[in-house]
């Protein structure tokens, strides 16, 4: 980690708790929609003036946007640096309460990543982390049913197979947006319906859920929908090593690839008047050492896919290997100004999963995701 004006060079070798910062009066306010890094030990590390971690609501993507939104607008200025989904940017980008960066905090980032902090040709979030979601598996359970890991695995193949087994397939949701999520990542179209309809006849899980990995983990459980991160949660540890992770499961050879996830990016208010202080916050926690030791330390993937092969997370994330596969042609939602609209409206249109049907629905939802992208920021 590179620290200039003075200030002592810090490393997170320690999982991130040792701290190097200098007194002032002056404070940074840090909000945190997610706070599994450990927001409190990385502001003492890598910030010479105090810094206050706020922390959103948490489990409900609504009520934190709404929150969000409500201290942007209303007192910007008590805002400084944001931790946000990379789908909440392009939002927050468009109704100018974000503080513009430098492009370069977009160099060597992934693709999907770089374009969900990008608006209208300048960058309004620095990338940091990305959480691809993994099929997880029983070891036992993909046996029993002739699963071949090794090679992309069906929605078909898996649903069939877990019905024949009576197991079931998990799909974490744990900010309540797991339903826009899965239904987006097969398309959203005909062949995404036709995946939830054969779900939701073969009575292999609830959806997307709370519960989902403790579930599987459970004595019905077969396979997983869950991020990379997962492993780090400790809710996986009834199963020991009987247990496995490979890509994300593909409708058909044209979806095959394009493995989905969620971006954890920085940004700061537009309103905030310690930009100067917000800006060297960024640039250390967004450093190669301090990535890489939360890396190591949560099970997420770096924003830049290089850093899986930095000294030090190589050894020590379980889920390395197919991360290294998947990171290159990773996706994440739509990049859109209107995703929490968007969002509601597919949630709307194709719960509950038992109405869903492929004559009906993708049609249904279309109308209704066209409508939420003709409104405006509450």
């Amino acid at each position: 980690m590179r620290r200039r004006g003075g200030a002592v060079a810090c490393t997170l070798a320690a999982l991130l708790v040792a701290a190097c910062s200098g007194g002032t009066d002056d404070t940074l306010h840090w909000y945190v929609a997610t706070d599994d890094f450990g927001a409190s030990s990385l502001a003492a590390t890598c910030s010479d003036v105090e810094v206050e971690v706020h922390e959103l609501p948490q489990g409900d993507a609504d009520r934190a946007h709404t929150e969000l939104i409500r201290r942007l607008q209303g007192d910007g200025a008590s805002v400084d640096v944001l931790t946000l989904p990379g789908s909440a940017v392009p939002e927050l980008a468009a109704a100018g309460l974000l503080h513009e960066l430098p492009a370069t905090v977009t160099d060597g980032v992934l693709p999907a990543v770089a374009a969900q902090v990008t608006h209208e040709g300048d960058v309004y979030a620095a990338p940091w982390l990305f959480d691809p979601y993994l099929l997880w598996y029983r070891s036992v359970a993909a046996e029993r049913a002739g699963i071949d890991m090794s090679v992309p695995v069906t929605w078909d193949s898996l649903i069939s197979g877990a019905e024949r087994l009576g197991v079931t397939i998990q799909i974490t949701d744990d900010r309540n947006t797991g339903l826009a999520e899965w239904v987006t990542a097969m398309g959203g179209d005909d062949a995404a319906a036709g995946v939830v309809e054969y779900y939701s006849d073969s009575d292999v899980g609830p959806g997307p859920s709370e519960t989902a990995v403790s579930a599987f983990a459970g004595s019905q459980g077969g396979f997983l929908i869950a991020p990379a991160s997962t492993w780090s949660s400790g809710l996986l540890a009834p199963l020991g090593s009987e247990y496995g992770v490979a890509a994300y499961p593909i409708v058909d050879e044209s979806t095959a690839g394009n493995n989905p996830g969620e971006s954890e990016v920085l940004a700061i208010s537009a309103d905030s008047t310690r930009t100067e202080q917000a800006r060297a916050l960024l640039d250390c926690l967004t450093d190669d050492e301090t990535v890489s030791a939360l890396v190591a330390a949560t099970g997420h993937a770096p924003a830049r896919d290089a850093l899986l092969g930095y000294v030090g997370v190589t050894g020590a994330v379980p889920t390395n290997e197919v991360l290294t596969e998947v990171l290159p042609t990773a996706v994440t939602v739509p990049v859109s100004e209107h995703w929490n609209a968007i969002r509601r409206a597919i949630d709307a249109t194709w719960l509950p999963l038992e109405s869903v049907t492929l004559n009906a629905t993708p049609q249904q939802a279309a109308a209704a995701v066209e409508a939420a992208e003709q409104g405006t920021l509450p």
